[in-house]
């Protein structure tokens, strides 16, 4: 899955997938980002991820705390008050060139960072081939140092 915050700079893309695998797993989404930025993708896969995203978004208007989400996107992010009446519309009228272009723009691998979280023994050295590994325990994500009050 592919989701991306409010502010610039950051998405992500995910899987579950188990300890055993998780390098190899790593190694297909880089695979396909490259694949993506150099091949355009193909009327049938770019019909069926239209025809998910649209769906899915159907899907998503169903309770009221999900229409209200929705809105509070339009406020939050800044957008026209008819963006969600437009948005299958929009999804429709994407190109394989576009889907080529952003893939150039944003997935390139100078720009990924990977983070898995696993048993370390069965994923640390087959994460080694993708560049530099920093492990952080739980305990130092969960409790990270207190800045000093100092300061």
């Amino acid at each position: 899955s592919l989701s991306a915050p409010k502010y610039p700079g950051t998405w992500g893309a995910s899987a579950n997938v188990r300890n055993e695998v998780t390098g190899p797993a790593v190694g297909e989404f880089i695979k396909e980002f490259r694949r993506l930025q150099t091949e355009p993708v193909s009327d049938a896969d770019l019909e069926f991820a239209k025809r998910s995203i649209v769906g899915g978004f159907a899907l998503s208007l169903e309770s009221p705390a999900a229409i209200l989400s929705r809105l509070l996107d339009v406020v939050d992010y800044d957008l026209p008050t008819d963006y969600w009446d437009k948005y299958p519309q929009r999804v429709q009228a994407v190109t394989a060139a576009e889907v080529q272009r952003v893939a150039k723009q944003y997935l390139g691998s100078g720009r990924i960072q990977i983070i898995a979280v696993g048993e370390r023994r069965q994923i640390e050295k087959s994460l080694a081939e993708y560049g530099p590994v920093t492990v952080l325990t739980a305990d130092q994500v969960l409790n990270p140092p207190q800045a000093s009050a100092a300061r």
